[in-house]
């Protein structure tokens, strides 16, 4: 959520740049592409972070689990 609002005032005021500064639209059209770019690196290191995290979480719980007494295991204390 955060970061669709931030592209999209990022991108608004890209086209307000454009309007003011019409002599400068490559510049802008130039902008827009490296948003974009911007944008999907940053999808793909939250989407990387979320997998990282999820197999850490994996990892604790099966961790855990091995640790864990089981019912009817004896062990000497």
């Amino acid at each position: 959520m955060l970061l669709e609002v931030l592209l999209l005032v990022i991108g608004l005021l890209a086209r307000l740049l454009g309007w003011l500064f019409p002599e400068q639209q490559l510049y802008v059209r130039e902008f827009e592409k490296a948003d974009l770019s911007v944008a999907l690196l940053l999808l793909y290191m939250f989407g990387a972070y979320t997998v990282l995290r999820v197999a850490i979480r994996l990892f604790r719980g099966i961790e855990e689990e091995l640790k864990a007494p089981r019912k009817g295991d004896v062990r000497d204390e």
